[in-house]
C-alpha cells in the first residue's frame, strides 16, 4: 500500500493495492461494507484483520495482533465468520490462536477486559 494525506480532512490514508486475484472476493466484500461517511473507502477492522491474516507478512502479523488487542475495536465473531468464508478452517484456527495470544498479552500487561 501507500500512504496519502487527504487534503480536506488531513487524515492519512493507507491505500491497499493488490494486483493479483488472491483474496479478490474478500477485498470486494470489504469495500461493499466500508464506512460510507467518507469520499474514500475505510475498511471495517474485522475485514482489515482478515486481510492482515491472509497477507501473513511479519508487519501484517504485528498489525493483526495490535488490532486484536484493542478491546472493543474488532468484533471477533464477525472476524471469524469472514475468515471462515474467505480463507477456510485452517485460517480460522490460526486466527483463534492469535486471538488467544492477544488476550494473553493483555492479561499479562494488566489490560482490563
Amino acid at each position: 500500500g501507500r500512504v496519502q494525506k487527504d487534503e480536506r480532512t488531513g487524515v492519512e490514508v493507507d491505500w491497499i493495492a493488490r494486483r493479483d486475484q488472491m483474496g479478490r472476493a474478500l477485498y470486494e466484500e470489504a469495500l461493499d461494507r466500508a464506512d460510507p461517511e467518507y469520499d474514500y473507502f475505510i475498511v471495517r477492522p474485522e475485514y482489515l484483520s482478515v486481510m492482515k491474516l491472509e497477507a501473513g507478512r511479519e508487519k501484517d502479523d504485528a498489525d493483526l495482533l495490535w488490532l486484536l488487542r484493542k478491546l472493543g475495536l474488532v468484533d471477533r465473531a464477525l472476524t471469524v465468520d469472514i475468515a471462515r468464508r474467505h480463507l477456510g478452517e485452517y485460517a480460522v484456527a490460526d486466527l483463534e490462536s492469535r486471538m488467544q495470544e492477544a488476550d494473553w498479552i493483555n492479561a499479562r500487561d494488566g489490560v482490563p477486559e
